[in-house]
């Protein structure tokens, strides 16, 4: 990756990416940016790294996170809003994901609920949003993001479920460059949020995910899974499903494990 320098120099953003760290190896991105914002370090920095050794995903699992080939880096973000509002910003991020790749990569991808960002139904991207509050004062959101950019294979177990920016475009993408364009898509999406509410973050991520609105789909929560079509999503970010055994459910948390 390029030096700190020289990404600021070509980073068209106001504030996300201006305080920026960069290192070899962390545990996580989202462990150390955390660490900063306890400390104080201000709204839009950010942390990368070129390899997690314990780095997660949504849910506990662990996100595979090689040296080089993939990008690993995490946001602070200090919203004035309530704790229950935050997680509309993972979608918000989906949505940049959605949008870096379409305009720096030329590809198509959709949008699983909530954040997964996949290319032919594999997984691409994903995002982790942490948070730290007291009662109902939000701190601070600490907002992860790792993309398989350079990676040409993957371990077995992860056959046919996960691809790459290379595999999918056949081109190498610096990964400061795909960073850059996320952020950029970012931050304006953040600005809306906040100055419009959750509906304008709502609408783009509708637009933009096959899975918003008459997908069937198979939902995981604690253990137990619901089975129906999808019908929307609400102002805090749940997946609405039109239940086989009747009645709609609203998820607010929960994974999409299977969808036709």
């Amino acid at each position: 990756m390029a030096s700190v320098d020289e990404i600021l120099q070509t980073l068209k953003t106001r504030s996300f990416g201006r305080r920026l760290y960069l290192f070899e190896r962390l545990e996580s991105t989202n462990s150390t940016a955390d660490e900063l914002a306890r400390d104080g370090a201000p709204e839009g920095t950010v942390v990368v790294a070129e390899e997690q050794t314990l780095g997660r995903g949504r849910l506990g699992r662990r996100w595979l996170s090689e040296a080089k080939t993939g990008l690993y880096f995490s946001l602070i973000l200090r919203p004035a809003i309530p704790p229950r509002e935050a997680p509309v910003l993972s979608l918000a991020a989906a949505v940049a994901l959605h949008q870096a790749m379409e305009s720096l990569c030329g590809l198509k991808p959709d949008i699983k609920w909530p954040n997964d960002v996949l290319i032919r139904n594999r997984k691409c991207a994903g995002i982790l949003l942490e948070m730290s509050s007291e009662s109902d004062e939000l701190k601070h959101l600490v907002l992860g993001i790792g993309v398989n950019v350079g990676h040409d294979r993957f371990p077995l177990e992860l056959e046919g479920l996960a691809t790459s920016l290379f595999l999918e475009s056949g081109h190498l993408f610096a990964k400061e460059s795909v960073m850059q364009s996320i952020l950029e898509s970012l931050e304006p999406l953040y600005d809306r949020f906040l100055s419009q509410g959750s509906c304008a973050i709502l609408d783009s991520w509708i637009k933009r995910s096959s899975f918003a609105q008459g997908r069937r789909v198979v939902v995981e929560l604690n253990g137990i899974r619901r089975s129906g079509v999808t019908w929307g999503v609400t102002g805090e970010g749940a997946l609405q499903v039109k239940l086989e055994t009747g009645g709609t459910e609203e998820f607010l948390s929960g994974d999409v494990v299977n969808w036709e």
